[in-house]
């Protein structure tokens, strides 16, 4: 990846209504603004980004978007438990294609 460096990334007011999975691939990144857009989930791959709330948990910001309501409550408790949920669900999705795999495999 060309951009494994990069640590700030400003994708504000930019009408943006998902975001590629791909972007829990920028390890480094510790300022994610995604404010003003109209973005209603965020990919669990996003989970892998501990930098965001790594060492001040004020490098996400999230305001103005049709958040999901399931996702509202998480937001509401803040960047770490948002990351912590987008990584249970990375690795529930990794299982399930493990399992998957497995029974292609078998079968």
């Amino acid at each position: 990846c060309q951009l494994e460096n990069l640590s700030l990334l400003d994708l504000s007011y930019n009408r943006l209504t998902n975001l590629p999975k791909e972007l829990g691939n920028l390890l480094k990144l510790n300022t994610l603004n995604l404010t003003g857009n109209y973005i209603t989930t965020l990919p669990s791959s996003l989970g892998r980004c501990s930098g965001l709330i790594s060492p001040s948990p004020l490098g996400l910001y999230l305001d103005d978007n049709p958040w999901d309501p399931s996702l509202i409550q998480i937001i509401k408790q803040g960047p770490e438990q948002l990351l912590a949920h987008l990584k249970s669900v990375n690795v529930a999705g990794h299982l399930k294609i493990l399992k998957d795999w497995i029974a292609e495999t078998i079968n």
